[in-house]
């Protein structure tokens, strides 16, 4: 199976169908990254936030897009199959950068706002509600 999932991806055959300039970057961003890309391929279906950069993203088997699927609990259909469970969304709060950018831009716009009223109009409008 591991021959038929890397047929066409050895010896970086893959990069073939990209810009030249595109693929050498990529190549140059994993390897500055620490990613040894030597008999690897780049499978973006299977990155995080740092793409290329992610070093569980270059696979050379199927086994590899197994265990990453688990780790980050995805859910993968092809030639690998893995079902990921519903996680409930993450709460998060407003980061204090934008949360001040937008309480100068309320205060800019409504002068008669006061830094709080304004923080709380911000709050009221860019922060998720949760239903509990």
């Amino acid at each position: 199976m591991d021959r038929t999932f890397m047929e066409g991806r050895y010896n970086q055959q893959w990069l073939d169908d990209m810009p030249r300039h595109q693929a050498k970057r990529i190549l140059r961003e994993a390897k500055a990254a620490g990613i040894n890309t030597s008999g690897k391929f780049y499978m973006s279906g299977i990155a995080d936030k740092r793409g290329h950069c992610d070093p569980a993203a270059w696979v050379d088997s199927t086994s590899d897009v197994k265990a990453a699927a688990k780790q980050r609990n995805l859910t993968v259909k092809g030639i690998v199959n893995h079902k990921g469970t519903p996680q409930p969304p993450r709460r998060t709060k407003l980061s204090k950068r934008l949360e001040a950018k937008y309480v100068r831009s309320e205060m800019q716009a409504n002068p008669r706002l006061t830094k709080s009223q304004a923080r709380e109009k911000v709050r009221g409008e860019y922060v998720p509600k949760w239903k509990t």
